[in-house]
């Protein structure tokens, strides 16, 4: 019998089978291994999701709680100090202007802001304002003062539009009113704002309010002294610039004279007029690659026409004697009734050559007795006027932190015209410079 020897690469072939049938079964092992470790590995990502799902459902139901949605905080100037100097008034009994004794304040103003967030649509505020200060000098003083700041509600329609009812600030209806102040001054009523998006970073704002300014019992409601008007805000930030242009027109009928606190039983500065038609403008453009160089500038025009006498506590006839006197003589008392226009322009930028923290600005601002509403604009830039003023500003602020500033400011203000029939030539004048610690909590 004859043995047949076989092909070399059959046998070879025949010998290798079984380690690729080896190989193979190796191969489908450690698939189905990686596939496990991926079912498991996917499990426990799932797993961890859901957990996280959990948690965040559990916030938002802890969130259900007004208590949490409620944010208190607060703002404070604490005014190290704020001298009066170089004051000259005019002293009636010789017809003549006089120095009189520096002054020297040291006050903090402090706003406590409770915010809560009823619903998605609903938002509340209460905020009250402490207010106690320090004077020495030739009006030595002090005082302590617990005010009512802010209440209201607001209510979005949108996202892009809301309503507020209660007592709120005018400056976010029309920008420039706030003016650059340290007392602040709230009004009741109500305000609507809308937002619209446009391309290339655009935003346009319609803002419009009625407010009431003084209560009148058994007058009928027209007869309330009120505030109300618009205004039009278009604006662009981006990574290079910041622009703003806003108008409006602020319309005040059968406003007080004066206003008497109740608190000290005394009057506050301002003299107003009865009735206003104001248009506010503010124009602001800033340069952020250039050392964040801004231009800020503040428009006022009012178009009423005061042909009779226009009512006056300050006005004073060649005898010494006011509106308000018996026997006022206003033909020989200074005429205002053409002082209706008004501008502030500002110039600041950062100072990246000593630290980029600090910032230097400088002012000048021409308001007319009537271009604005007097203490209620608040500039607060002299002791004794807010309006029939002119004059230089200078400011020196180092932001320390987010929540730390310190701040000098110093004025240089007299009058524009003179109040007094006795020397109608006659303008007041003064100096005021202030250093300020400036914190948000």
């Amino acid at each position: 019998m004859k043995c047949k020897i076989l092909h070399p690469a059959i046998l070879c072939l025949a010998l290798l089978l079984p380690y690729f049938a080896s190989a193979q079964d190796q191969k489908t092992d450690s698939a189905q291994v990686n596939y496990a470790e991926e079912f498991k590995l996917l499990k426990e990502q799932v797993a961890a999701l859901q957990k996280q799902v959990e948690q965040n459902t559990q916030k938002t139901k802890q969130k259900s709680n007004i208590i949490d949605r409620t944010k208190i905080s607060s703002f404070a100037i604490f005014r190290v100090a704020e001298l009066d100097w170089n004051q000259i008034v005019y002293n009636p009994e010789t017809n003549s202007g006089e120095h009189i004794q520096s002054r020297f304040w040291s006050r903090i103003l402090a706003n406590v802001y409770l915010d809560t967030k009823i619903t998605d649509r609903l938002d509340y505020r209460f905020s009250v304002q402490v207010f106690p200060g320090f004077a020495y000098g030739g009006d030595a003083d002090s005082r302590l003062a617990i005010l009512l700041d802010e209440v209201w509600l607001k209510f979005r329609f949108k996202e892009n539009q809301y309503i507020k009812v209660g007592r709120q600030d005018a400056s976010e209806i029309w920008p420039n009113q706030s003016g650059t102040q340290f007392d602040f001054w709230r009004h009741d009523g109500v305000s609507y704002q809308y937002k619209k998006e446009m391309p290339k970073a655009f935003n346009f704002y319609g803002k419009a309010a009625f407010y009431i300014e003084s209560y009148r019992n058994n007058e009928s409601f027209k007869n309330q002294g009120s505030l109300y008007g618009f205004s039009l805000n278009l604006e662009q930030n981006n990574d290079d610039r910041i622009f703003s242009i806003s108008s409006g027109i602020i319309k005040g009928q059968s406003l007080m004279n004066r206003f008497k606190s109740d608190l000290q039983n005394a009057f506050w500065d301002g003299d107003l007029a009865p009735d206003y038609t104001i248009s506010a403008t503010e124009f602001i453009y800033k340069i952020k690659p250039l050392n964040n160089l801004s231009l800020k500038v503040d428009y006022y025009y009012n178009f009423k026409n005061y042909k009779s006498g226009i009512p006056s506590s300050l006005i004073t006839d060649a005898s010494g004697k006011t509106s308000f006197d018996s026997g006022f003589d206003a033909s020989t008392a200074p005429d205002f009734s053409n002082q209706r226009s008004g501008v502030y322009v500002a110039v600041r930028s950062e100072l990246p050559f000593i630290s980029r923290k600090l910032t230097l600005s400088g002012a000048y601002m021409y308001m007319e007795k009537y271009a604005a509403l007097d203490l209620y604009a608040q500039f607060d830039l002299a002791r004794w006027a807010s309006t029939n003023l002119k004059g230089y500003e200078v400011v020196l602020l180092y932001k320390y932190n987010d929540r730390i500033s310190f701040r000098n400011r110093t004025f240089f203000m007299e009058e524009i015209k003179g109040l007094h029939g006795m020397d109608p030539s006659f303008r007041r004048g003064g100096n005021r410079t202030r250093f300020d610690i400036i914190i948000n909590i």
